[in-house]
């Protein structure tokens, strides 16, 4: 995307070169990390799918065993980009990919945000990897009430029939009203660190 942007677009021109940052939610937060500095392995995973059987990801993946056999025990072959000079990263995925210390030369500016009710990504131990593994500590706002799907933009009445799960919060989270401060926290961050 970043290469299509700074070369192929026709108004490339409007991007400073300088300035490019990414946002991520749940595997785009993992993403995120991963292409800012962050080197996943499998071994963290593995780990903690065998400490926690029951967690929700390691279910997803088949449990420890299957995630050693499917991805091995190597670090993954992700690549950086040196363009990137910042992330906003909601609730990112799979931060035990990260463990011992995937996090630790990741020097870039972060600011981690997480919902208080998420069973996906929970405050521990997921949260607190990302949190805990970089060196700089990041900003981070817990936002009470919210699930892991109150990151996504809030649905219309179509999509709350299609896929009730991922449009349904708790009772008394107001999606849209969480939403006009979240764009603004991400629109701040960026501002403050491009």
């Amino acid at each position: 995307m970043i290469d299509y942007m700074l070369g192929a677009w026709p108004d490339r021109r409007a991007v400073d070169q300088g300035r490019i940052g990414i946002f991520g939610f749940s595997m785009g937060g993992f993403t995120a990390l991963a292409s800012l500095g962050g080197r996943p392995e499998t071994s963290g995973l593995v780990a903690q799918c065998k400490a926690m059987p029951r967690k929700a990801a390691c279910l997803a993946l088949g449990g420890a065993q299957d995630v050693r056999r499917k991805f091995g025990q190597a670090a993954l072959g992700v690549v950086p980009d040196p363009r990137l000079r910042a992330a906003f990263v909601a609730a990112p995925a799979l931060p035990a990919l990260f463990l011992p210390d995937g996090l630790r030369d990741l020097h870039k500016p972060v600011e981690l945000w997480a919902a208080e009710l998420d069973e996906l990504v929970p405050l521990d131990p997921d949260i607190l990897i990302v949190r805990d593994g970089l060196p700089v500590p990041p900003a981070r706002h817990i936002e009470p009430g919210a699930g892991h799907y109150s990151f996504l933009a809030p649905c219309t009445e179509a999509q709350k029939d299609a896929a009730h799960d991922i449009c349904a919060d708790g009772p008394g989270f107001d999606r849209a009203v969480f939403h006009r401060r979240l764009n603004a926290a991400v629109v701040a961050f960026f501002r403050r660190n491009l």
